[in-house]
């Protein structure tokens, strides 16, 4: 299986109703001009709220030496593609020529920690001699098995590890309430060509840069500015937010504690993505970000329990959509510091030397509610890698 590197072609799921969609949709659409990206929009399901797009498919292929077919992966989340109003946007229609392949669980329960947004590819990777061209699986599962931990289904995690020349590795995501990697990681390329670049970078969610940078405010005498300033009252309370200033964020003893806590779930991960992939700390970006710790939402009432889980409190800045040298970013609505917001300022200060346009985009009730997110209302269909796989041994974990 591969996720190959450079954008062809991006899919929206449009939404007129609650949510600002046109203007999201319109966001992305000018941001794939800008990359010379086909754009095509895809009309959901109302009763599915459009989550399947990323939440249950992903774009991928597979080849053989004579021929290439282009698939989508439908996860265990709905059993049917048929009853998907994507079979004719994407199979039949706009994309002839596209193939699906379809994991079940073997029960057919559906976990969150199933879906697309725990399933990631790396960049190609060296790692203590060995070579991994396609780069390597990242999903995310529990370190620490208990009654309440969660992990991939057996099925899916079976089928990712017969992906050989990938060699999965697993992180801890189960401290997440969707318990998805790409809520805390995300990787973006790089065109250095110099000794020692890898040719990207991994960008990691950092509480501490986040307070750091909050303090560097407050020392300037910002500390009055307030978040989610441009945020409707009504987008706040249904997402249990509030329009807290600088100072009283900081003066929070408990969110610092919560993400004092994140931010070791974070390290734990920032160890392990070292180790397999053969990372050095400047390979990596802290962005800052902050999370917040509640009781899981995304299950029926029987299967609540006490056990707290993280949730971004800002719109995430690692749902990253890169287009080439354009970045779609969900806007955070940080403080605004002489009519700038310090989070965009600071996100593009750490991304612009490499050569990217930060584009940040509004999609506030798309990712805090249970409506779904950033990179569920968008996926892309990259090209292929140059590299074949069956011109390598396959490799096992480093």
């Amino acid at each position: 299986m591969g996720e190959p590197r450079r954008p062809s072609q991006s899919w929206l799921v449009s939404r007129d109703r609650e949510l600002q969609v046109q203007g999201f949709v319109s966001a992305v659409t000018e941001l794939g001009e800008k990359s010379d990206s086909q754009v095509a929009s895809v009309y959901e399901d109302p009763n599915r709220l459009g989550r399947w797009l990323q939440d249950e498919m992903a774009f991928c292929y597979t080849q053989a030496p004579h021929k290439t077919i282009s698939l989508v992966l439908d996860t265990p989340r709905v059993l049917k593609l048929e009853d998907f109003p994507m079979k004719y946007s994407l199979v039949g229609g706009s994309s002839p020529g596209v193939g699906y392949v379809i994991q079940c669980t073997k029960d057919h329960r559906v976990a969150s920690i199933d879906s697309i947004g725990n399933l990631m590819v790396s960049p190609p990777v060296k790692v203590e001699g060995k070579e991994y061209p396609l780069g390597r699986i990242l999903i995310g599962s529990s370190f620490y098995p208990s009654k309440e931990s969660r992990d991939m289904s057996k099925a899916l995690r079976d089928f990712l590890y017969a992906q050989q020349v990938q060699a999965p590795v697993e992180l801890f995501s189960d401290w997440l309430m969707t318990g998805h990697v790409d809520e805390f990681m995300c990787f973006v390329p790089t065109w250095d060509k110099s000794e020692g670049e890898k040719g990207f970078r991994l960008l990691l969610a950092s509480p501490s840069s986040c307070y750091k940078l909050f303090q560097e405010k407050q020392k300037e005498g910002y500390g009055d500015m307030p978040l989610f300033e441009d945020v409707r009252e009504s987008q706040l309370l249904s997402n249990r937010r509030e329009a807290k200033t600088i100072n009283q964020l900081l003066a929070d003893e408990n969110m610092r504690k919560q993400n004092d806590y994140v931010e070791k779930c974070i390290n734990l991960n920032r160890d392990v993505l070292r180790r397999e992939l053969g990372l050095v700390e400047r390979d990596i970006i802290d962005v800052p970000q902050l999370f917040c710790l509640e009781q899981l939402t995304n299950v029926p009432s029987s299967q609540q329990t006490k056990k707290l889980y993280a949730r971004p409190y800002f719109p995430s800045l690692l749902r990253v959509i890169v287009m080439g040298k354009n970045l779609g970013i969900p806007k955070p609505f940080g403080p605004q510091i002489k009519g700038t917001c310090c989070l965009e300022e600071e996100i593009s200060r750490l991304l612009e030397p490499l050569g990217f346009k930060c584009t940040f985009i509004n999609d506030f009730d798309c990712y805090l509610t249970e409506i779904g997110d950033f990179c569920a209302c968008a996926n892309i269909r990259r090209v292929p890698f140059a590299f074949k796989w069956w011109r390598m041994v396959p490799q096992t974990q480093a």
